[in-house]
């Protein structure tokens, strides 16, 4: 009261919701002693109460110019961010009718498609699936999903472009409906992924390629999974070794198609590879097959590891080294024959100084006149004897390679003939010859 000056004073409050804005003070001065009765009147409380009520009116108009102001100024904002992401997104965005025609574009979905500007795509293209889709059925398969999902993610189609190149697209919107549930529009973001799906094919391309070499490697390649020990991969030659389908043979153990003790020790080998985590190697390991043919196998066993260090696979090269090992059994035994020529070659020289002293001897005594015929006859069989024993030590000496073989026309009676002695003593007399 001693700041207004006033005796009496009347406070309204001025209220638009539930707390007032503000305070409407009418006071009175002492002088002015008549207002107390007046105000009392009905007359004056209602010219008081209308001007409360204008007053009210004022700041709620106000109150709520001030916010329709600040709503449409965040209606700005939000249409200039929502208008800077439309124009300036990679991903081309668009909103389009169910019939086929775009509502709106950005530049990104223009140049996507080879249009030099949204307004050009709009112009030209008046049929999306007829003049964009390669593949008509993929057009109809998204507005199927849309219309039933209301929303795609990550579908995948071709596409034309001005030019009529064919680019990959991925595509994710949603679908806008009225307060009825009609289909208003169609809007959404597509991702032009052309390169990686190149670069998915030429990976594709690669792993057919490393398959069908691996499939075609002249060893059993295969591989198995290290917590159970089933077959999860094979090539054609580990069909061919197990004489077995690939399809009967992957999802199943050494124990389901091996006897007993072979599979035993195969995958004995297996899990001291997985346990070790380094390769296990077996040079010669003996193989039966279901047929019954009896292999030798070299094989090399090792663990893949995943990125927690976890052994996931075992990696196993199987060799069938069975013909390599007849032929080195064959390298032995003509090393041995080899050495048995060299032996029989040596022995052959000193074979001969002996047939030369006989030979010499024989000689001289059939030139002795007091020998009797039956004598003279003996000598002469000892001269054969010794020329056949020549003939042999030269055949000796062939064999071991110590002497050039010559090849002469014989007369095969004359050699039986004169062998027959010769052979009637060797045989003895519980053997006839004929």
């Amino acid at each position: 009261r001693e700041k207004l000056g006033m005796d009496e004073y009347f406070v309204y409050p001025l209220r638009c919701y539930a707390l007032p804005d503000a305070h409407l003070v009418v006071g009175n001065s002492a002088d002015n002693a008549g207002f107390h009765r007046r105000v009392d009147s009905s007359g004056s409380l209602l010219s008081m109460g209308n001007l409360v009520g204008l007053v009210s009116s004022l700041i709620e108009n106000r109150n709520s110019f001030e916010k329709m102001e600040k709503a449409r100024l965040q209606e700005r904002i939000a249409e200039a961010k929502y208008r800077s992401i439309f124009e300036n997104a990679v991903e081309g965005i668009f909103q389009r009718t169910p019939d086929g025609k775009y509502l709106d574009a950005n530049p990104s979905m223009a140049r996507m498609l080879g249009y030099a500007s949204t307004r050009e795509l709009m112009a030209e293209v008046t049929d999306i699936e007829q003049q964009l889709y390669v593949e008509a059925q993929h057009h109809a398969e998204l507005v199927r999903l849309l219309d039933e999902h209301d929303e795609v993610e990550g579908f995948e189609a071709r596409m034309y472009r001005k030019d009529r190149s064919v680019i990959w697209i991925s595509v994710s919107g949603r679908t806008v409906r009225d307060g009825a549930g009609r289909v208003l529009f169609y809007e959404g973001m597509v991702e032009d992924i052309t390169e990686r799906k190149m670069a998915e094919e030429a990976l594709r391309r690669n792993e057919d390629y490393l398959k069908n070499v691996v499939d075609n490697i002249p060893v059993m390649v295969f591989a198995k999974d290290a917590a159970t020990l089933c077959y999860v991969t094979l090539n054609k030659a580990g069909e061919e070794l197990l004489e077995l389908p690939r399809e009967e043979l992957l999802g199943k153990r050494d124990c389901d198609i091996l006897p007993g003790e072979q599979a035993e020790r195969f995958m004995q080998k297996d899990r001291l590879a997985l346990e070790q985590g380094v390769l296990v190697e077996s040079l010669e390991e003996a193989f039966k097959t279901s047929s019954g043919r009896e292999l030798i196998l070299h094989t090399k066993k090792i663990p893949l590891f995943d990125d927690q260090g976890e052994a996931r696979y075992l990696l196993g090269i199987a060799e069938d080294i069975t013909a390599r090992k007849h032929l080195e059994e064959q390298l032995l035994q003509s090393q041995k024959m080899e050495a048995i020529g060299q032996l029989a070659g040596g022995v052959a020289h000193d074979f001969n100084n002996i047939l030369m002293v006989i030979k010499g001897l024989s000689a001289m005594l059939k030139r002795d006149d007091t020998m009797t015929e039956l004598q003279k006859e003996m000598v002469q069989d000892i001269l054969d004897s010794a020329d056949k024993a020549a003939q042999l030590t030269s055949s000796l000496l062939a064999f071991s390679r110590k002497q050039v073989i010559r090849m002469l026309p014989v007369d095969l009676n004359e050699i039986v003939l004169h062998v027959q002695k010769f052979l009637t003593w060797i045989v003895g007399q519980d053997v006839r010859l004929k």
